[in-house]
């Protein structure tokens, strides 16, 4: 029953998540094919990021590097936020739409009354969210990949996938967190207010925490900051240097904590 429901779930989904998938990889595309003009004007272009206050520049996602460079063309354009909240929105949407939207649609009766346990039942959503997302991640990267090879883009196609996977391991944080106030709720609305908040309100202690000093003392419950912050403290460029171990580790627990409480809490609810 688990494999069915799993099927299920990405049948269900194949058609939003083709049109997801061809929409990144279009934008992906698009970005990449104005780099070689950016790459032509690299002094102007420098002189022109100079111009803007270092917070702008950082709250933008900047990654420090010249603009002018694949790395920080990239870092600017596409990972500092347009993906992340790309992939954000994506994952929570599924993670809302998987139990409480079922709710909401009152289907969820139907669903629990076949001969699965509850339990198993939010590992089947559970998995369903991260293939669904794990494949537009994959498209993502594939779009990324082709991409930086016709516009000349110096950045080896692994860091590129690792990058693509640290995209994932952020919008999954964020997912399981949306999931399991879902789980716990049923509420639609507390779902997505959790979810896209903490990716907000994250998103801004990340980027500003250098500057606002309070903010420095709690950036370690952002999200965002084991995305990119931790890497801007370092004075690293994770288009450059590659992914580091400790930010997974971090997000890739909180990813378990989620689940498993979702696991705990749903069976509890009282479901009509």
């Amino acid at each position: 029953m688990l494999i069915k429901l799993m099927k299920y779930d990405l049948i269900r989904e194949s058609r939003s998540l083709l049109f997801w998938s061809l929409g990144i990889s279009f934008i992906t595309f698009l970005l990449c094919a104005f780099y070689p003009t950016i790459k032509d004007q690299a002094s102007l272009m420098d002189e022109y990021m100079a111009s803007f206050p270092p917070e702008m520049v950082a709250f933008f996602g900047g990654s420090g590097s010249s603009i002018a460079t694949a790395s920080g063309y990239l870092s600017l354009e596409l990972f500092g936020i347009m993906a992340p909240a790309i992939f954000v929105v994506y994952g929570c949407r599924l993670a809302v739409g998987s139990i409480a939207g079922e709710e909401y649609s009152r289907t969820i009766e139907l669903m629990l009354s076949l001969p699965i346990k509850r339990d198993i039942f939010v590992v089947a959503r559970f998995i369903g969210i991260a293939m669904n997302l794990l494949l537009l991640t994959l498209s993502f990267v594939s779009a990324l990949i082709i991409s930086a090879a016709l516009f000349n883009m110096d950045i080896s196609p692994f860091i590129l996938f690792q990058n693509g996977l640290n995209v994932w391991m952020l919008a999954m944080s964020l997912a399981s967190l949306t999931f399991f106030v879902s789980a716990a709720r049923g509420a639609r609305g507390s779902a997505y207010a959790v979810g896209y908040g903490v990716f907000l309100v994250g998103y801004i202690i990340s980027s500003l925490a250098v500057f606002v000093e309070w903010l420095g003392q709690v950036k370690y419950l952002s999200f965002v900051y084991y995305y990119n912050g931790y890497y801007a403290e370092a004075d690293l460029n994770s288009l450059v240097d590659g992914i580091l171990v400790t930010p997974w580790l971090v997000m890739s627990s909180s990813i378990i904590i989620f689940f498993v409480l979702a696991i705990i809490m749903f069976p509890k609810r009282d479901i009509r």
